[in-house]
């Protein structure tokens, strides 16, 4: 605390990373009302940015004044770098200090983004003739997905049904990657009609170009946790600078019911 104490009383520019977890952590509570003390003395200059979800934090507080500047996308979170830099933040430390700034900076972010607003969902079937053979539905963090494979009256399965996460911007994530080693693609799938037996997600890069081997997981009963480790794709480096669709197929011969529902729930990079 007294190091707190020292760092801040020397500082006349306080900018604040608001997340989920802000009120909840007392170091950073003690942190904002010393600078608030030192706002009320003019002393110090209080520069709020926010995360997804928390632009509101400090409404109803002696703070509700300040305007909070939101991080939306990667390119507002460079803004955010840019204005720590400008303010003469970090900018002494080391290149490995940099890069561990960097690594928060981008897993603070991602981990309170949420990647379906940044991307359609597409729908798609191996048959041209079944084209109702899947649908999709965005609900909240939520994709439910919903299948016939005999909706053209036919009793025939096509090879495959895809669900496509499919980014409006090229989504560089080897960058990403490079900022935290530790980077995972991962999603819950809820199976609640036991209808699925497996499923295999595909990353690719522009031109529908498959990035590196699909990766497959059996399905539990009602729901399943899935989990990619990027590093296990890191040797395709191009792929992964122009990731285009995150794709979740299913096989026709991995089908235990012709017809049921399935749900992609909470699709992130941490």
């Amino acid at each position: 605390m007294e190091v707190i104490e020292e760092k801040l009383s020397n500082c006349d520019q306080f900018v604040v990373l608001l997340s989920s977890n802000f009120m909840s952590s007392p170091y950073c509570m003690v942190e904002l009302g010393f600078a608030y003390a030192r706002l009320v003395q003019r002393k110090t200059a209080i520069k709020p940015w926010a995360l997804p979800g928390a632009e509101d934090l400090l409404k109803r507080t002696p703070l509700d004044h300040l305007i909070v500047r939101p991080v939306l996308d990667m390119d507002t979170l460079q803004e955010y770098k840019k204005d720590l830099m400008e303010k003469g933040i970090a900018v002494k430390i080391d290149n490995d200090g940099i890069r561990n700034f960097e690594r928060r900076l981008t897993s603070a972010y991602l981990a309170n983004a949420d990647v379906f607003e940044h991307a359609d969902i597409r729908a798609c079937c191996s048959d041209p003739q079944k084209p109702d053979a899947v649908k999709c539905m965005r609900s909240g963090d939520s994709v439910v997905v919903n299948f016939n494979l005999y909706s053209d009256g036919k009793e025939t399965r096509p090879d495959f049904i895809s669900t496509v996460v499919h980014f409006y911007n090229i989504l560089d994530l080897y960058s990403l990657y490079s900022a935290n080693y530790d980077l995972k693609l991962q999603c819950t799938i809820e199976n609640y009609t036991n209808s699925l037996e497996q499923i295999q997600i595909e990353l690719q890069s522009e031109g529908n170009c498959v990035v590196g081997e699909p990766f497959s997981f059996d399905l539990n009963p009602q729901f399943t946790e899935i989990e990619i480790p990027i590093e296990r794709l890191s040797k395709y480096r191009k792929g992964l600078q122009k990731i285009q669709n995150i794709c979740f197929v299913a096989k026709g011969t991995t089908f235990i019911e012709t017809e049921g529902s399935y749900t992609i729930k909470n699709l992130a990079l941490k």
